[in-house]
């Protein structure tokens, strides 16, 4: 893993990480909006690595 990438999850997103933090920690727990927060955070871990690994496929199914 590039320094990049340490740098855009450890320090870009620290903001998001204390929102979700917050929500699921903190009183009054709204679940819809935890859920939501976590999908957005889930898609932007992996938004990186299934971007890189579908021109790889379509790469090798046609070449």
């Amino acid at each position: 893993m590039s320094l990049g990438l340490y740098f855009v999850f450890g320090v870009l997103l620290a903001p998001l990480y204390v929102v979700l933090a917050g929500w699921i920690l903190g009183k009054p727990r709204d679940f819809r909006t935890v859920a939501l927060g976590l999908a957005i955070l889930v898609l932007l871990l992996l938004s990186p690595v299934i971007f890189s690994v579908v021109p790889i496929g379509t790469r090798l199914l046609i070449p």
